[in-house]
């Protein structure tokens, strides 16, 4: 027996959990975009929607530096330890 799924309801109640589980903890989303590709700005901004509507707080760092600087920003922001493999 095939089983109908509407999808708008099932991401509602989904996020509707999400924003109870989630009130009462402190949990931010840093984005980190180098260059300015309007698939990556669309792509970002839909997450920064998507965080907002559960109540998860959300920041954009834009640059054009290099990756060692964003490591060392990193490390300096969060406090917690970053390693890095170069390929």
């Amino acid at each position: 027996m095939a089983v109908i799924l509407y999808g708008k309801p099932a991401a509602a109640a989904i996020k509707d959990k999400l924003a109870v589980e989630c009130s009462d903890k402190n949990i931010k989303l840093t984005i980190f975009q180098v260059g300015n590709n309007q698939a990556s700005n669309t792509y970002i901004s839909n997450k920064q929607k998507a965080c907002a509507e559960v109540g998860i707080a959300s920041e954009l760092v834009k640059n054009d530096k290099k990756f060692d600087e964003i490591v060392k920003y990193l490390r300096e922001k969060s406090g917690v330890k970053i390693t890095t493999t170069r390929i």
